[in-house]
């Protein structure tokens, strides 16, 4: 016999999504509508050469100050117009393409084609950003 959870199975957490996001090939990034960052799966962190969340930045803000961005043709990006960033601000993008580099670095070291998604709970405000 199943005993039945105190939690319904519909009602994923974040631990769920960290599960999920693990096996993803693609890099995710997701963080909270006040622009904390919650969770990068090891693709992510790969993409940005460094080992833990924690060295992204632990918001938006953080990670703007770790990472310059540019667009393909070198122009780069201000950190209003950060991926990370228009989220924050409910913006949508749906293929963006970026050069990223450590603001320690001369040239850009990795070239990531980004995309947003946004999560609700109950079809209102945004829970999670991605």
């Amino acid at each position: 016999m199943i005993t039945p959870s105190a939690k319904p199975l519909h009602a994923p957490t974040l631990h769920h999504l960290e599960q999920l996001m693990t096996g993803l090939l693609e890099g995710v990034i997701l963080m909270d509508p006040t622009g904390v960052i919650l969770s990068a799966n090891p693709a992510a962190l790969a993409m940005h050469g460094v080992k833990a969340v924690e060295d992204l930045g632990d918001t938006a803000d953080a990670y703007a100050s770790r990472f310059r961005l540019r667009y393909r043709d070198r122009r780069t990006l201000p950190r209003r117009d950060y991926p990370l960033m228009r989220l924050l601000k409910g913006e949508s993008f749906p293929d963006l393409i970026v050069e990223v580099t450590p603001v320690d670095a001369d040239q850009p070291c990795w070239v990531h084609q980004v995309r947003d998604i946004v999560m609700d709970e109950d079809g209102g405000e945004p829970d999670c950003l991605g």
